[in-house]
């Protein structure tokens, strides 16, 4: 018993530490991205630190497989990119127009998003699954 009532205080005290050092623009190199939506853009919101030097989101959808196809398809079925992220620590919304082959409707695709550097480096990405109106 008396182990436990030590350790709670550490244990609140560590993760109050944790959430203050990764609240966003306060911790070096801390980035994120997250997909909100898909129709012929990607609908995203992101977060990113001014240190890592953020410059463009790239965009690429991918074909779903179904239960009959053996292997995802690795290219893309449309790609886009947009230049001038904004990077100053606090939540950012981008929409990204996307072009290629057309978006088949109502089927699930994969949606892969990241956050490039100017050195081309990928700071952060996400792959998330979505269904197409």
């Amino acid at each position: 018993m008396r182990i436990l009532r030590t350790g709670v205080p550490v244990a609140v005290a560590g993760l109050a530490t944790l959430l203050v050092t990764a609240a966003p623009g306060t911790a070096a190199g801390y980035n994120i991205v997250s997909v909100t939506g898909m129709d012929s853009s990607a609908h995203l919101v992101y977060i990113c630190d001014p240190a890592t030097d953020v410059v463009t989101i790239r965009v690429g959808v991918y074909p779903q497989p179904n239960t009959t196809d053996a292997v995802a398809p690795r290219a893309p079925q449309a790609t886009g990119s947009q230049s001038g992220a904004v990077c100053d620590g606090t939540p950012q919304t981008a929409t990204v127009s996307v072009g290629g082959a057309p978006l088949p409707a109502e089927r699930w695709v994969r949606v892969r998003v990241a956050l490039v550097t100017g050195a081309g480096v990928t700071a952060v990405k996400q792959t998330r699954k979505v269904l197409m109106p």
